[in-house]
C-alpha cells in the first residue's frame, strides 16, 4: 500500500467510527476539557487540579496517584499527602475523599521508602478521628505492628509516631492497636532504642 491508500483507509475507518458514535465528531475545547471528559480518574483529577480553586483539588489529585505501580510516584505522592495532612482543612478533605483507605496498601508495600512515607502520613492522618477510624477499620493497626517489629529503622520510626498518635486517642483506637500487637511492638522498639 502507498501513503494515499493508507490515508484513504484511515479516513474511511474514522468516518465509520464517527457515524457509530465511537469517536466524537468534534474535539474538546482544551486539553483540560479533554482530561475532564476522560474515563480515567487520574486524568479527571489532573483536570480539576489544573482548573484550581476547588477545595481539596490537591488532595484529590495526589490520592489519584496512589493507584500507580511506580514506587517513585507512590513515594512522592504520599510524601506530599503527608505534608498536606499537617493542615486540618486538608485532613478534612482527606477524610471526605477516602484518604485513609487509599493509604492502607502502602503500609505493606515492598519498597521501604514507600512504607516510610506511608507510615509518616499515617501518623499525621491519625490526628483526625475519622481518618484514624478509617485506617484502623482497614487494618492499619496490624500493618503498623508489623512495621514496628520488623522494618528498617527509618520506617519503624515513622510507624512509632503513628502508633503513638493512636495510643493518645480514644480507648477503642488504643484497643485496636493493642489487639494487633502494636503496643507491645512499640514498647519493644523503645527498649531497643534505649539500649542502643
Amino acid at each position: 500500500m502507498n501513503d494515499d491508500a493508507d490515508a484513504a483507509l484511515f479516513a474511511e475507518h474514522l468516518d465509520a467510527q464517527q457515524r457509530a458514535g465511537v469517536v466524537p465528531t468534534e474535539g474538546p475545547a482544551s486539553l483540560s476539557h479533554a482530561m475532564a471528559q476522560s474515563n480515567d480518574p487520574r486524568m479527571q483529577a489532573l483536570a480539576s487540579h489544573a482548573e484550581g480553586g476547588r477545595q481539596g483539588a490537591d488532595v484529590e489529585f495526589l490520592l489519584s496517584l496512589l493507584t500507580s505501580t511506580d514506587a517513585a510516584v507512590l513515594e512522592a505522592a504520599t510524601d506530599a499527602l503527608w505534608k498536606l495532612g499537617i493542615a486540618a482543612q486538608n485532613r478534612g478533605a482527606l477524610a471526605r475523599l477516602g484518604g485513609g483507605r487509599a493509604l492502607l496498601p502502602l503500609l505493606t508495600h515492598a519498597d521501604a521508602r514507600v512504607q516510610r512515607v506511608a507510615a509518616g502520613a499515617c501518623a499525621i492522618f491519625c490526628l483526625d478521628a475519622s481518618l484514624r477510624r478509617a485506617l484502623l477499620d482497614g487494618g492499619a493497626a496490624g500493618s503498623l505492628a508489623a512495621l514496628l517489629a520488623d522494618a528498617p529503622e527509618r520506617v519503624a520510626e515513622q510507624a512509632a509516631r503513628a502508633a503513638a498518635n493512636v495510643m493518645a486517642a480514644a480507648e477503642a483506637d488504643r484497643a485496636a492497636l493493642v489487639r494487633a500487637g502494636g503496643a507491645g511492638a512499640l514498647a519493644a522498639l523503645l527498649r531497643r532504642a534505649r539500649g542502643a
